[in-house]
């Protein structure tokens, strides 16, 4: 099952009931509009050409009273098509969300995460046009048609069979353009994501782009983007709107026709005045509904474009754009020491990327309150070592295994409540500042009286004299704050958790020597608080800390 087929089916299993009755709601509603509309109103019209009070009036009454059953039904059909609309607009982008945090808790994706922000949003909007066009226009134009038909074979058979191999044969030609029409608009629909792709690249870098003289090297760029854009996007308009024109067309054949039907059923006394004009007020209203529906296919086929692309972007980041939930969370309760530590036989590379990271390699660590070093060449896998011993990715042949239990077999939101890893991104949510030091605490108490401890030494304090942590905010990416003062945070953040192991990845990295110096023995200190702390480096500064030195 694809990812939008599952959040259709979510969401239609959610809201059945609302769904069900607002169908039948429709249908309801396009019995009542075609009577109030035509047969009523025919009926008054022959009523006054007849001199017939009894008869215009009767069916004035009886236009009220069915006019007030509409506006009660269509109050009751707006408002379940409002909740519905309302709730699926929000509902897809808490699922999107949902899911690539779901999916990336069991194996990280390597992919840019910000690419994301535009397709979703994206999805959301389409998927909220999508139902509303078939809430609002599709299923009441196919319950009309419906109604239709059933009067006009009712009448006369091959009136209601025309009728029917017209609509059918514009059914049929819209399928058989439909490809050509989506994959029109799919192409569109890349290049106009490929453009605010590079609207969020360049503002990213605007500074750069300044700084290096480029502001109109980059604005005749992207008006180059723009431009053709536009030029394919009026190209795959007018290829729909030649074939809208010519469904516009049979259409009005099937008038035509219809109408000729019921003149000569008429002239030969088979169908009365009051249900022609009836029948005549039906192609009108047929004209109008299926005519608004014609014109709304480019909307339809933007729709579905942008659900083909938001596929292929979920693939990008899981290697599928499937989902099976089964797979996911589904793991026995387990309490663990965190003593040993064993990779075995583990090979690994990252699918993008054809270099392998290790190859049959095999670890054991005994950890018993040990500073362990990892040292190496840069991309020699020191990063990967602890990624995949946290299971932000899985190893591709062999097993790593903590006190003797493999991993694939451990809930990875267990392993990362009992291990911290704090990374070379030095980037902090926009919160207050003590909102981004306690941010993943499993112990708030322990903490609190951690974060008092380290806050006591003085460079820590120097470093933070201008900045009131309990009510500043560290702004978007922690921009508020110097890059020293956001690697710092991420430190203090990771050390005050009481984990069972910290892993710190170059944690003294553009550390002014005194504030290195205070990190380190702050770190000597802090690790009667821990089972084990890694530390990724290669500032040699930081070596004698090791009890144990990892060289990958």
């Amino acid at each position: 099952m694809n990812i939008f087929s599952y959040f259709c089916n979510k969401f239609f299993s959610e809201e059945k009931t609302n769904i069900i009755l607002l169908s039948l709601l429709t249908l309801l509603l396009s019995f009542f509009y075609t009577n109030i509309s035509s047969i009523v109103n025919a009926n008054i019209i022959q009523g006054i050409q007849t001199n017939n009070i009894a008869k215009a009036f009767t069916n004035y009454k009886f236009f009220i009273i069915v006019s007030v059953f509409y506006i009660i039904a269509y109050y009751i059909y707006k408002t379940l098509q409002n909740n519905i609309l309302t709730k699926l607009a929000h509902w897809i982008k808490y699922q999107m969300f949902s899911y690539i945090l779901t999916t990336n808790n069991e194996n990280m994706s390597n992919v840019n995460f910000v690419e994301f922000i535009t397709p979703i949003t994206r999805i959301s909007n389409s998927c909220n046009m999508l139902l509303s066009d078939i809430i609002s226009n599709m299923i009441p134009t196919v319950a009309f048609l419906i109604v239709i038909l059933i009067y006009f074979f009712y009448k006369d058979f091959f009136l209601g069979l025309g009728f029917l191999l017209g609509n059918i044969f514009i059914f049929f030609y819209f399928l058989y353009f439909w490809q050509d029409m989506f994959e029109y608009k799919k192409k569109q629909e890349e290049k106009t994501v490929t453009n605010e792709r590079h609207i969020i690249d360049s503002l990213n870098n605007i500074d750069k782009i300044i700084y290096r003289g480029e502001v109109d090297n980059e604005i005749n760029d992207f008006n180059e983007k723009t431009k053709e854009c536009t030029d394919y996007t009026i190209k795959m308009m007018k290829f729909i709107t030649n074939h809208t024109f010519i469904m516009n067309i049979i259409v009005y054949i099937i008038i035509f026709m219809s109408l000729l039907r019921m003149i000569r059923l008429h002239f030969k006394n088979k169908m009365t005045a009051t249900t022609f004009i009836t029948f005549l007020s039906i192609l009108m209203m047929y004209r109008d509904d299926i005519g608004s529906t014609i014109h709304r296919i480019p909307n339809s086929i933007e729709s579905f474009g942008r659900i083909e692309l938001i596929l292929n972007e979920f693939k990008k980041m899981t290697g599928k754009n499937d989902v099976d939930m089964k797979k996911i969370n589904k793991y026995k309760d387990l309490e663990l020491v965190f003593d040993k530590i064993t990779f075995d036989n583990v090979s690994f590379n990252y699918n993008n990327r054809d270099i392998t990271i290790f190859k049959n390699y095999s670890k054991e660590l005994i950890l018993n309150d040990k500073i362990i070093g990892i040292t190496g060449l840069s991309g020699n896998g020191k990063s990967s070592f602890v990624k995949l011993l946290i299971r932000l990715h899985d190893c591709n042949d062999g097993n790593i295994y903590i006190d003797g239990q493999n991993i694939k077999t451990i809930d990875p939101s267990y392993i990362r409540r009992n291990i911290t890893y704090v990374n070379q991104n030095s980037r902090l949510f926009d919160k207050k500042i003590m909102d981004n030091i306690f941010y993943g605490c499993k112990d708030i108490t322990q903490c609190k009286e951690n974060l008092r401890e380290i806050l006591s030494y003085s460079k820590i304090q120097e470093l933070y004299k201008n900045v009131d942590i309990e009510k500043m905010r560290a702004g978007p990416l922690g921009e508020n704050l110097s890059g020293g003062q956001r690697q710092v945070i991420n430190i203090i953040s990771g050390l005050i958790n009481p984990t069972k192991i910290l892993i710190l990845d170059e944690p003294t990295n553009a550390l002014d020597p005194e504030l290195k110096r205070e990190i380190l023995l702050i770190l000597k200190n802090f690790r009667k608080y821990k089972k084990c702390i890694f530390i990724i480096t290669h500032d040699r500064d930081v070596y004698y800390l090791f009890d144990e030195t990892i060289e990958i």
